[in-house]
């Protein structure tokens, strides 16, 4: 409606003022796009618009309207929406609270969300953003967190731990597709890491692309792998030395 199209105008020109440098603007704009917004009758739209009103309002370093925001669009999905669309209304809201610096309220968002997937991907990017931060030891607490009996979600945290241990993000995005086959290659290959099966294990990565290796490499096995060539190497220069004899 009518609203919704002034709420999303103002919005855009605050984000071009808060590019600029230009706060006082782009918070003026940012209220118009509120005052907007609060006439949109549909709440899934009215939830959009809040909840992007208040990630820029964090940008321009307005948390206390930020927060105010963030709680209309946790109150529109606690009243009307079903679990599912509440789960991942929660899941932006835990992102955006990460955004702001505001990790606890972001674990306690993400704690209260029903959805099993939806909570992994809360948890992935509060954790992505500690890690950017370069809070590498509360990513590590966010992650010890994430208890689930489920087998998959137990290999899928413990990838994502040793990601995060070498800070290996890279600005990439969590979805779901890639955190199931991500934890089916790991799945796959955790027992082959080891110096009998290395060559089986390297021709059973032929055809993956790049960022599939990378995490089968960091599945349970990669401390075998680790291990085997360091001895490897090892024994490399012991047989440089003699040969040096």
């Amino acid at each position: 409606n009518e609203d919704d199209e002034k709420s999303w105008a103002y919005l855009k020109i605050a984000v071009a003022q808060a590019g600029i440098g230009d706060t006082v603007g782009a918070r003026k704009n940012l209220e118009l796009s509120k005052k907007a917004a609060d006439g949109v009758t549909d709440d899934d739209q009215r939830s959009r618009c809040y909840m992007e009103i208040a990630a820029v309002q964090a940008r321009t370093g307005d948390m206390a309207a930020s927060r105010r925001n963030l709680a209309l669009v946790k109150k529109i999905a606690e009243d009307n929406s079903g679990n599912f669309f509440r789960s991942l209304v929660y899941t932006e809201i835990a992102a955006v609270q990460a955004k702001t610096g505001d990790v606890v309220r972001a674990n306690n968002t993400a704690d209260h969300i029903s959805v099993f997937a939806c909570s992994i991907l809360a948890y992935m990017k509060i954790v992505e953003v500690q890690v950017q931060a370069g809070d590498i030891t509360g990513a590590m607490d966010t992650l010890d967190w994430v208890v689930h009996d489920d087998d998959e979600s137990d290999v899928y945290i413990k990838i994502s731990k040793l990601r995060v241990k070498t800070a290996d993000f890279a600005g990439t995005t969590v979805n779901l597709s890639e955190v199931k086959r991500w934890t089916h290659l790991a799945l796959a290959y955790q027992t082959y890491p080891s110096l009998s099966n290395l060559q089986k294990f390297l021709m059973s990565l032929k055809g993956n692309n790049f960022r599939e290796v990378a995490f089968t490499l960091t599945s349970e096995g990669i401390e075998c792998m680790v291990d085997a060539l360091e001895e490897l190497q090892n024994n490399e220069i012991k047989w440089s030395e003699l040969r040096a004899q």
